[in-house]
């Protein structure tokens, strides 16, 4: 747990953000857990309810506002699971483009 709230803090730095994914109608909350989620192929509900919560965010609510972004760019969501959440590889590599 306490990696992914690392991994949270560092996705929060100003550098990383110019150069990492985003997707358009995401805040830098949202945006910050988007770098987070596509650093793996798939995590628990419990270390991303950690990272969810370090960044002030509920994780339903943030799944679902990272999923609708992706599904507004390319008609696919980021995430598919309950636990663990499985990452979508291809829309990741589209944001990593």
């Amino acid at each position: 747990k306490a990696e992914v709230a690392d991994e949270a803090d560092e996705a929060e730095e100003p550098d990383e953000a110019a150069s990492s994914p985003a997707l358009p109608g995401l805040d830098a909350a949202h945006s910050s857990f988007l770098r987070l989620l596509v650093t793996r192929a798939s995590s628990t509900i419990a270390e991303l309810a950690a990272a969810a919560a370090h960044l002030e965010l509920m994780l339903d609510g943030a799944i679902e506002q990272v999923n609708e972004a992706a599904l507004d760019e390319w008609d696919e969501p980021l995430t598919d699971g309950d636990d663990p959440i499985e990452i979508n590889q291809e829309v990741a590599q589209r944001l990593a483009a």
